[in-house]
């Protein structure tokens, strides 16, 4: 029984017990995944969104963190879509780094946010068409619904400056899907001007 004391209180004890290699309990903290790390709710969407707007913010890494993969796309696409979205997804992605990523003032350190699932955007309702449209393409993300499966919930965002209600708008919306968040392209965009965008040279 006595040769169990020492295990016992190893448990009990964890942070003084293993060898010198073990970790300190108050080491420094792995960075932030924004893609893995933070809860498929709306608080972790707008949490990810907040990290762009951080002062030295890493703005391609954040980035990379939440490029769709295959896995994901097939999750968020209806199957017919699947292959235009990642071929256009690939070619866009290319582009949006390639000018830096998302691009905004500096002072727009505010994130707003509005969500609806699928069937929210399939019907398009005065709450949805509000929150999802612009004066200048009011039906952006109207038929986003033909094109993506159910049960799905989709955020768009804008970065503004505190206290305004306008600003910065991109025609992406976050999602989470496969277990982690990720940023596609309008999937209208996508699916209704593929030729187009594969085109783009």
């Amino acid at each position: 029984m006595m040769r169990l004391l020492p295990a016992i209180l190893c448990l009990l004890l964890a942070a003084g017990c293993g060898s010198a290699t073990s970790t300190p309990a108050n080491g420094p903290r792995a960075p932030l995944d924004v893609s893995h790390d933070l809860p498929p709710t709306e608080a972790g969407a707008k949490a990810a969104l907040e990290e762009f707007a951080k002062p030295n913010a890493e703005m391609l890494k954040l980035l990379a963190q939440l490029k769709p993969t295959r896995t994901e796309l097939e999750v968020i696409y209806q199957p017919a879509y699947v292959e235009k979205a990642l071929a256009a997804e690939e070619k866009l992605w290319f582009a949006t780094l390639k000018q830096g990523g998302l691009r905004f003032e500096k002072e727009q350190t505010q994130v707003l946010l509005h969500r609806a699932t699928t069937r929210e955007l399939a019907a398009w309702g005065a709450d949805t068409a509000r929150d999802f449209s612009d004066s200048h393409a009011p039906e952006r993300f109207k038929r986003v619904a033909l094109y993506v499966n159910d049960g799905l919930t989709f955020y768009r965002f804008r970065f503004v400056k505190p206290g305004l209600a306008y600003g910065a708008v991109f025609d992406a919306l976050l999602t989470h899907a496969n277990g982690r968040w990720v940023l596609i392209q309008n999937p209208v965009r996508v699916i209704e001007r593929y030729d187009e965008i594969m085109a783009y040279k």
